[in-house]
């Protein structure tokens, strides 16, 4: 499961496995997952190394 945030909705949701609408590896160490709400608006996720790093520089800046 993994909790995410729908802007359409404005609020926080939990989605698992079955609203997983598809997965895009974009680069090594980087994916694109969309899920989908109870409402079934789209929310895209980027998650892997990008996220990591882009947390990482936020941090340091």
């Amino acid at each position: 499961m993994w909790r995410v945030y729908c802007t359409d909705c404005d609020e926080v949701t939990l989605v698992g496995c079955s609203e997983l609408t598809s997965v895009v590896n974009l680069a090594p160490g980087v994916i694109a997952v969309v899920v989908q709400c109870a409402h079934g608006h789209h929310i895209p996720v980027l998650t892997g190394r990008a996220t990591v790093e882009e947390r990482t520089w936020k941090q340091s800046s």
